[in-house]
């Protein structure tokens, strides 16, 4: 199902800047109602969405939402995993610390994530209010990917790895449970209190995941291939990304841009399949990691 509020058609008007973004997408910018592409959301996909009027921001996530349905209804991809809340930030906004400065985060579990609002439900995503415009977005990606930092220079780089975590975490729910506090995540991943893994407690799994490390030669498979994100690779005193969610993130977000039409930015095959695959050595790491077995 397409959000409304993006049109995908191809025009005269799509010429390619290099980093994935062209003239349709400026024009989508510019023409973008938040207001209108929120009641999108909350119609097509139930997501709870407040995008304080940031225009690149909501673009981006139309993108990646009409992306990943394109995935599950062209190619048959079986991937689960829409937010049920996205919102934008601004930085005093935030109660939790340990985030402060990302461009984005997806939460585990249900958190009081904003100083004057109630806890979001588990698989909510935040966007740092910063960038205002597409271009900015643009340059702080293509920053961070001069420096290896990120996958791609893709100007829906940080989108598409949120929406990967969502998708990953979904993922391992459904495998080994979910064993916290919020009542929809039950509701969810144990109806009626069944737990599809009752052996292993489910959140705790996903915090040994999160505190696991990659070894030396791991993390020169992973930058090699991927990201220093990925891999973890420390920078002054600060470790950066470095786990298994990390690496799936990046790693999808790495496939599926690397398979988006120039012009309607969609894919144009399946990204998971085949000759898309990684070197046996970095296919196994991101294997384990995406089915929690790490």
């Amino acid at each position: 199902m397409q959000v409304n509020s993006i049109n995908r058609k191809n025009t005269r008007e799509n010429l390619s800047f290099g980093a994935g973004r062209n003239m349709h997408v400026n024009l989508t910018c510019f023409r973008m109602c938040t207001s209108e592409l929120a009641r999108d959301f909350k119609k097509t996909y139930g997501i709870d969405a407040d995008f304080k009027g940031n225009q690149a921001i909501a673009t981006c996530c139309a993108y990646a939402a009409n992306i990943f349905d394109h995935l599950r209804s062209k190619f048959n991809v079986i991937i689960g995993g829409m937010p049920p809340s996205i919102r934008v930030y601004n930085e005093p906004e935030l109660y939790i610390k340990n985030v402060s400065g990302a461009s984005g985060f997806c939460i585990e579990d249900s958190y009081k994530v904003l100083n004057h609002e109630p806890p979001f439900e588990m698989l909510s995503m935040f966007f740092n209010n910063r960038c205002k415009t597409i271009t900015e977005l643009e340059e702080e990606i293509e920053r961070n990917h001069a420096i290896k930092h990120f996958s791609t220079n893709h100007f829906l780089h940080v989108t598409i790895h949120e929406w990967s975590h969502c998708v990953h975490m979904d993922n391992l729910y459904r495998i080994f449970g979910y064993d916290g506090t919020c009542a929809k995540g039950l509701a969810k991943y144990n109806p009626g209190n069944f737990d599809p893994n009752p052996y292993i407690n489910g959140r705790n799994h996903m915090m040994t995941l999160n505190a696991t490390k990659f070894t030396d030669k791991e993390r020169d498979i992973i930058k090699g291939s991927l990201s220093t994100y990925a891999a973890g690779i420390q920078d002054g005193s600060k470790f950066l990304g470095g786990n298994p969610f990390e690496l799936v993130a990046e790693d999808m977000t790495k496939r599926i841009i690397n398979s988006l039409d120039k012009d309607s930015l969609m894919p144009s095959y399946n990204p998971f399949q085949g000759s898309n695959n990684p070197s046996h050595e970095l296919y196994q790491l991101i294997e384990n990691a995406w089915r929690g077995s790490v």
